[in-house]
Parts: C-alpha cells; structure tokens; sequence
C-alpha cells in the first residue's frame, strides 16, 4: 500500500524522534544507548525516510530522517513514495503507483493530489490499496488510495474480484491480459456468453481465450489469462 515497504532489522514506524545523534544529525535521526546508534522507538519513521547511519560505536543501524517540501510531514507534489524505504506523501496527497499493485515487490509510486469534489453517481466498485472498496475510481482518489490491481478487497455482494475491479457474478467473466509494450496486467470484465448457464464452466469459453488459461472458482466465476508474446 501506499507508504509500506518491506524492512529491514531496526526500522521503525511512527512517532517522535529520540535524542541527538552523532556526526552532527538532527535530534530526530538516531537515539544513542551504550555509546552506539540504536533505532528509533516504534513508529518513529511513519513521515520520514529510512537511512543507513554509523554513529557512537560505529554500528550501522537504520534511522529515521524527515521527508520534506509536502507539509504535514510527507513528501510533496511529485516526489517518490512507498519503496524500500516505505517513504510517504504529505496528508492532502496519496501515492500513485504506476503499476497499480501498492509497492509490491519495492515499487515505488509518486505523491500526487488527492481528488476532490463531487464523484458521479456511477457504481463500478474497485479496490483501494487500504483494502477498501470504494463506489468507483473517482470516490477512490477522493479518499487518497490508488488502486490495488492484486486484489485483496471482499467483493460486494453478487460480483467477484478482477484485479482493481469487481465482474457481475454469472454474467460476466474477468479477463487478464498481460504483456506487450504495457507492463502491467490489464483486468477487464466481459459478458459470458449465453450458452454458459448459472454455473458457467471454462468450456463454455472455448475459442474465447485467445491461446490463454481458463480458471473457475468454487462458486463457478471465471477467470481468462492471456500473455502476449
């Protein structure tokens, strides 16, 4: 999600610095204990950026610097978020991952504005990186998530995961299409054909795959992957 990336030994989450360091860092970077740099108390680097720092007795250790130019703590309109060192944007900003999976793998984003003003009155559900759904895209960017395309959220009633979004259960299938000159996979929900029933099986796909897989579920909803060459 936005802001989490994976850790290491020492690193912390949110709250207030400790004392002053050495090597001339501000009071926030690093606490001393037993004449060495030791991490910061739990929650010290919620709207700062993890550092490796050597001070006291020469351990390295993480440590926490703040993020700056976004105000209320978090990096500004433009700057890098979530990562490796899990860095976050300022409270009216959210990270936008250009690949839609919330910092999977290290993936870093970019903090950009969070939407504001009315949404339409549309509802085509999708997945927020805070494992909330949301009416639609609009009402999404509003609450200052991107979209989660590796799914995680509980489908609404009577609809089933297809990536960030949600297929009609019993009239529409997911299709997943990967590769080409886009990187990431591309979801979209299509309409089943009639002939499928009111437990559709991947038979009743056959010569609509395109060369890819067919998947079904226990409750029958179906799932096509297709990778181009």
């Amino acid at each position: 999600a936005g802001g989490a990336g994976a850790g290491g030994a020492g690193r912390g989450g949110a709250g207030a610095g400790g004392s002053s360091g050495a090597g001339g860092m501000a009071s926030n970077d690093c606490e001393r204990g037993g004449g060495m740099c030791v991490a910061l108390v739990p929650g010290a680097c919620a709207n700062g950026t993890v550092v490796r720092l050597s001070c006291g007795g020469g351990l390295g250790v993480e440590c926490c610097v703040p993020s700056g130019g976004g105000g209320s703590g978090g990096g500004g309109v433009g700057a890098t978020c979530g990562g490796f060192p899990g860095t976050t944007c300022a409270s009216t900003l959210y990270c936008d991952y250009p690949d839609d999976i919330c910092g999977a793998a290290d993936g870093s984003g970019t903090c950009q504005e969070r939407g504001s003003g009315a949404c339409p009155a549309i509802y085509a559900p999708v997945c927020g990186c805070n494992g909330r759904v949301y009416g639609n895209d609009c009402e999404m960017r509003n609450a200052g998530t991107d979209l989660n395309t590796l799914g995680g959220c509980t489908a609404p009633m009577g609809t089933f995961g297809c990536g960030g979004t949600f297929c009609a259960h019993g009239s529409q299938y997911c299709k997943a299409f990967s590769g080409g000159v886009v990187a990431q996979v591309r979801y979209s929900c299509e309409q089943l054909p009639t002939g499928c029933g009111p437990a559709p099986a991947c038979a009743c796909l056959a010569g609509m795959t395109s060369g890819g897989t067919c998947t079904a579920d226990a409750d029958h909803n179906l799932t096509v992957r297709i990778a181009a060459p």
